[in-house]
């Protein structure tokens, strides 16, 4: 019988050290996120031209977040901000995207 006490011992004991290694990777990786965050939040703060700004947040969320895809737009009138043409979509345009899209059933 005390064998078997023991034997259930040792068995929540090592679950709670999978358990606590878990959690100690877990925390670990949120630092680490925290890190990259906090560095591009001082990045974005410093930057003064919305095309650089956006070409910065789209190489860090690929890079250090390791997105597939991050493509930032401006939804403005063309020459409103001085962007570069392939970030503007117009009013019109994103009106009929949107539109479009919130329709479907999933949004409603």
């Amino acid at each position: 019988m005390i064998e078997k006490q023991v034997e259930i011992i040792k068995k929540k004991n090592l679950d709670v050290t999978n358990k606590l290694s878990e959690f100690l990777e877990n925390a670990e990786h949120n630092q680490n996120l925290f890190l990259k965050i906090q560095n591009l939040i001082l990045k974005i703060i410093s930057q003064t031209n919305l095309n650089d700004l956006a070409d910065f947040v789209e190489s860090f969320f690929q890079e250090e977040l390791k997105t597939e895809i991050c493509k930032i737009y401006f939804f403005t009138p063309e020459n409103s901000f001085n962007l570069e043409t392939k970030r503007v979509i117009t009013p019109e345009i994103a009106t009929s995207i949107f539109s479009d899209l919130l329709k479907r059933p999933k949004f409603l």
